[in-house]
């Protein structure tokens, strides 16, 4: 018997790099906290992004601190989500406002419904 496998739809989004760059220094960042930034964005740890860039560890480091004092972010993830945001032209706030709201709805359906099942079994 054959089966079906799921195909998986390849989309290529089309970034302008000159354009993110310029976002970013709107925003208060240099061109080499913007690369960081953008290396930050796909996982890379300051030692990669010290290779990556030709820099030394402690640089990228200095560049990844300077970026999370520059807009009050403190984790690599709100970087990371921040500078994909910036990439997609949508802005970071209202992502995280509406993942937040999304995230609170759902709590709420499960917490009524384990409140509801408890409420069955002791009755």
């Amino acid at each position: 018997m054959k089966t079906n496998k799921s195909k998986i739809m390849k989309t290529e989004i089309g970034i302008n790099l000159e354009g993110l760059l310029t976002s970013l220094k709107e925003d208060g960042y240099t061109r080499q906290e913007s690369l960081a930034l953008m290396f930050t964005a796909v996982g890379k740890q300051a030692d990669e992004i010290a290779d990556e860039m030709h820099i030394s560890v402690n640089t990228a480091r200095m560049h990844i601190k300077n970026s999370k004092d520059t807009n009050g972010l403190s984790k690599s993830s709100e970087l990371s989500g921040y500078v994909i945001c910036k990439a997609l032209g949508v802005n970071y706030s209202d992502v995280v406002k509406q993942i937040k709201d999304l995230a609170r709805v759902e709590v709420r359906k499960r917490t009524i419904t384990k409140r509801d099942l408890k409420i069955r079994i002791i009755v």
